[in-house]
């Protein structure tokens, strides 16, 4: 489910740098994303996600 909500592209990614307030919820989602190995776009989508994620934790 969580990947196929990322072809929304960009929408989704911001959706997911609302969710940044949350540690707890950043922690496990990236997780879930190191654990995906994907080919083609869902993994681009998914490393743009985990790449947005790690910026943000770093801030």
């Amino acid at each position: 489910m969580f990947l196929q909500n990322a072809f929304n592209g960009e929408q989704f990614k911001q959706q997911i740098v609302k969710l940044i307030e949350d540690r707890s919820v950043l922690n496990e989602m990236s997780g879930r994303l190191k654990q995906v190995v994907t080919k083609g776009a869902a993994g681009k989508i998914a490393q743009d996600i985990l790449d947005t994620i790690t910026a943000s934790q770093n801030k």
